[in-house]
């Protein structure tokens, strides 16, 4: 049985690091696309260029070792599969749990190794990264508004945009600080702003907005609109550093983070959904190790290509419910929970119910 599991495991290997390798270098040209347009376009130095594109590869450990794990087990348990490899070894009494505790195990330690990055290296590279851009672009209002930001440079407000293409702003919050008041909220699906002398005069559209009880000033009543227009002032001085978004704190600065918001009474939603949304995708890989395992002994394909289109058509359905939680966690539908988890949950679930129906038949 050892010997079995390990010339089982030894093809998974072999096929995990050729599938990190390739993927990796894919992800990696389409950044080097980017890094060129910095360069020639923008007039970002190349070795200022670089060096953020290196600080930037850790982080595509994210998406890249997920995927080669699903990728590894399809390729490998797919051509013991496709060889009826599968049948000698039921035969023998040997149960299938036993080769997949091996991959479950691989899974885990991947898993954890996730973790132990996202809680000390990929926030801290990837921040520099866009710290190291940003310090050689030339400083304005536009730079200032960083999407996925709480924004508390402007006096009295903070400032959350979750889309910016221009000046053209998705899922905009605005909190006005009031002093001895709750603080007020307005929130709008869709905005622009345009800088005009010391202000930034911000048109915001389908929305609400809280705004204060006349007959109790320490509650709100909510007013909903279509178009509303606000004004807020730009600081004299725009600051030198670069604002931290939540994809650049760890894990414990996450949770650091949100009891300060909580404690100011403003919603940290943004920070909670990236606090489970780290921890869940560090997870993915166990997750698609499972649905890898039960979809090759299901389907009993040894082809490369077949491999391939199943495992990114496994990523691209497991990564949009993925945005589908999110953006329901951030409009308030679901608890941040549930909307961060919903790709685990349903591609294991899926992964288990395939692994039990074709486990155990002979």
């Amino acid at each position: 049985m050892r010997i079995l599991r390990y010339y089982i495991i030894k093809d998974f290997l072999a096929s995990f690091f050729f599938s990190l390798i390739s993927i990796t270098f894919v992800m990696l040209l389409g950044n080097l696309i980017k890094i060129s347009d910095m360069v020639i376009n923008k007039g970002i130095p190349i070795l200022v260029a670089l060096k953020a594109f290196l600080f930037f590869i850790p982080y595509l450990l994210e998406f890249t070792l997920p995927l080669a794990s699903l990728l590894g087990t399809l390729l490998s348990i797919g051509r013991v599969s496709a060889d009826n490899e599968l049948i000698p070894i039921r035969n023998a009494g040997v149960s299938l749990f036993r080769i997949f505790d091996g991959f479950l195990i691989i899974g885990i330690i991947c898993s954890l190794f996730l973790i132990f990055m996202q809680n000390k290296v990929i926030p801290e590279l990837h921040y520099k990264s866009r710290a190291l851009l940003k310090s050689v672009a030339q400083k304005n209002i536009y730079s200032l508004i960083e999407p996925g930001v709480f924004i508390d440079s402007f006096p009295g407000y903070i400032l959350y945009v979750g889309d910016l293409k221009g000046n053209k702003m998705k899922n905009v919050i605005i909190y006005e600080i009031q002093k001895e008041k709750p603080s007020r909220t307005t929130v709008a699906q869709r905005g622009e702003f345009i800088s005009e002398d010391n202000t930034i005069k911000i048109k915001l559209e389908q929305g609400f907005r809280d705004e204060v009880n006349p007959k109790d000033p320490t509650k709100f009543y909510r007013l909903n609109f279509k178009v509303m227009f606000t004004t807020i002032a730009i600081p004299k001085d725009l600051p030198d550093s670069v604002a931290r978004n939540p994809r650049d704190y760890t894990l414990k600065e996450l949770k650091k983070e949100i009891a300060g918001f909580n404690a100011k009474g403003i919603p940290s939603l943004p920070y909670v959904i990236e606090y489970h949304r780290k921890i869940s995708f560090s997870l993915s890989v166990l997750v698609f190790i499972i649905l890898g395992f039960a979809v090759a002994i299901s389907i009993n394909q040894r082809e490369k290509s077949v491999n391939f289109t199943i495992a990114f058509m496994a990523a691209g359905v497991y990564y949009l419910l993925s945005l589908l939680g999110e953006s329901l966690a951030l409009k308030g539908v679901v608890p941040p929970p549930v909307g961060v988890w919903i790709p685990n949950v349903i591609m294991s679930s899926i992964g288990l119910f395939f692994y039990f129906k074709n486990a155990y038949i002979r």
